[in-house]
């Protein structure tokens, strides 16, 4: 599902520049969606909303090659949408700070609500900040060791 949220999305961000202010381009894709799959009922002007969000939020990581870090773009479909939406709210104009909220998500199976505790205590600024002399005073392995542990 989320990878046809990640489609719908890129195509609303590709013809919303064709439509001027005041044509209320969201509410006719809307109308037309919902009249075309009366079964399916994600279509509210909101969530379309959402669904171009997130494939702006995320396309800089679309055409990444992956042998440079690691990085696999399949993360971003593999937690839930109502999960997409708090860290779409929250990290607007900060992909990497969504990254690591959603890759925080699928390590430890967060609930929407611990996610959006975690999200209201900016744990992404506090990562790895804490002032220590480890990385001089220890050895490579007990220095991480001992900055994880700060965490």
């Amino acid at each position: 599902m989320l990878r046809f949220y990640w489609q719908l999305g890129k195509e609303l961000h590709e013809r919303k520049s064709r439509f001027s202010y005041g044509q209320s381009f969201y509410k006719t894709i809307s109308y037309d969606l919902r009249k075309e799959l009366q079964d399916v009922k994600s279509f509210s002007e909101t969530n379309l909303k959402y669904m171009q969000y997130y494939y702006e939020m995320y396309s800089i990581f679309e055409n990444r090659p992956q042998a440079v870090d690691d990085f696999d773009s399949s993360i971003i479909y593999c937690i839930p949408w109502g999960h997409q939406r708090a860290i779409l709210d929250k990290c607007k104009g900060n992909p990497e700070k969504a990254l690591f909220f959603v890759n925080q998500v699928i390590q430890n199976g967060w609930s929407r609500a611990v996610l959006l505790n975690f999200l209201d205590t900016d744990l992404f600024e506090r990562q790895g900040k804490a002032i220590t002399n480890f990385k001089q005073t220890l050895p490579a392995p007990q220095s991480d060791l001992a900055q994880e542990i700060t965490k």
